[in-house]
């Protein structure tokens, strides 16, 4: 984050905008603001600032995340920072009128549990699952660049315990674009993530425990990919 006031009579932002309309419920005493993706139009939002001085924004690094705003006055000083976190939407259950992306193979940075294979999280059944410990990853090859619509994810036990995971999308496996980082909803159906037909072939999840334990087993029973 951008550092604090240390002279606010050199530099102050007056307003917000995010793609051409004002920020809803800016103010200049408040500091973090979250904002809802609602349609593919919204990807990659365009953000503009008025203020007295020179005006200082960094964007998201990929469709969604957190955009930061400042001013820079005399002396470079700065205002304290304003970060806008951009958020796909997500809903419990499997999203309805979409079609269902069959994964040609399916990887990860660990198994150490045979019988907890990578492949159960691909076999319909929320009684088999993936499992690792510590920091680790599963990544899924869809065979091609699809206009990506939603990622789906379940979690084992969901409903007693909350899992630290993220989503990153790439074309050529190489480069990739994190969409989400954070927290599983409470469930253990399928928590879908919307992506708007975002471009991928690629999908990589990685896991980071349970309830802000990284030596927490990472376990997910099912994953599912949805798009055209």
């Amino acid at each position: 984050k951008l550092p604090i006031i240390v002279d606010p009579s050199h530099a102050q932002v007056e307003g917000i905008s995010v793609n051409g309309k004002p920020l809803p419920g800016f103010d200049a005493n408040i500091y973090e603001y979250e904002m809802e993706i609602t349609s593919k139009e919204e990807l990659n939002p365009q953000i503009s600032a008025q203020a007295e001085g020179e005006v200082e924004i960094r964007m998201p690094e990929g469709i969604a995340g957190k955009a930061y705003v400042s001013a820079v006055g005399q002396g470079d000083v700065l205002t304290k920072g304003y970060e806008i976190d951009f958020k796909l939407p997500v809903s419990i259950g499997k999203p309805e009128g979409k079609q269902e992306i069959r994964p040609k193979s399916v990887t990860a940075s660990d198994v150490p549990q045979p019988e907890n294979s990578p492949e159960n999280t691909l076999d319909g059944n929320f009684d088999t699952r993936w499992s690792c410990s510590d920091i680790c990853w599963i990544a899924y090859d869809l065979g091609s660049v699809y206009a990506l619509d939603a990622v789906s994810i379940a979690f084992m036990d969901g409903d007693l315990r909350t899992a630290q995971f993220a989503i990153e999308l790439s074309e050529d496996g190489e480069n990739y674009t994190r969409v989400f980082e954070g927290d599983a909803l409470q469930t253990t159906d399928l928590e879908t993530h919307e992506l708007f037909g975002t471009n991928a072939r690629f999908v990589r999840i990685y896991c980071y425990g349970y309830n802000g334990n990284t030596k927490e087993w990472n376990s997910i029973t099912e994953c599912k990919f949805f798009g055209e």
